[in-house]
């Protein structure tokens, strides 16, 4: 149902393009949505008109969401969107009578708008999972690195304490070396 103080914020909503003409889709919390003004706009109707329409249809007033976009200028707008099942239903049903309606988009948006649409979603969603992916694995990469930089340091302090050891060690063999080289069957006197 179509009301002024229910926002749901797309997740991703990206601008696309499909016959030359800007249009937008994104997914919300009920799946893939597509924006209606930007299509009715393209095709030369009058959004007012298809508003109260759209709200006199109680089929599409239910599974309308009205959601917050940014435009073209950079403001953000409110959108009236529609699954993609019940927007191709609202395109088919159209019975334009502008005469600045422009027939022949109306016939390519039918026959491909919407799969066109969802493709279009599918690949931003890959995309994304693509460079969550990637991202993921700097992150791993980058606390690996960190790992060897830690074992280096330790290394390097182990390695100062290796050579004084080693250095405690050789003096001891001497030590041990001296008293068994003396000839224990002289007698030493002290002069």
């Amino acid at each position: 149902m179509i009301s002024n103080n229910e926002h749901t914020q797309l997740g991703v909503l990206q601008n696309f393009e499909f016959d030359k003409t800007p249009v937008m889709a994104g997914i919300v919390h009920t799946g893939e949505a597509i924006a209606l003004r930007p299509c009715v706009e393209n095709l030369g109707l009058n959004w007012s008109g298809q508003l109260q329409a759209i709200k006199r249809n109680e089929d599409l007033n239910q599974l309308c969401v009205s959601v917050k976009a940014v435009g073209s200028d950079g403001k953000k707008y409110e959108m009236i969107c529609l699954p993609p099942g019940s927007f191709q239903n609202w395109l088919w049903e159209l019975n334009p009578k502008s005469e600045n309606f422009n027939s022949v988009l109306w016939e390519s948006y039918k026959k491909g708008l919407v799969m066109h649409l969802l493709l279009m979603l599918k690949m931003s969603m890959d995309e994304i999972q693509r460079t969550q992916t990637i991202t993921d694995s700097f992150a791993t990469l980058r606390s690996l690195n960190s790992d060897i930089k830690e074992i280096d340091r330790r290394l390097g302090e182990n390695q100062d304490e290796a050579r004084k050891l080693k250095s405690d060690k050789t003096k001891i063999q001497r030590d041990i070396d001296d008293i068994l080289s003396k000839n224990i069957n002289q007698l030493s006197l002290p002069i």
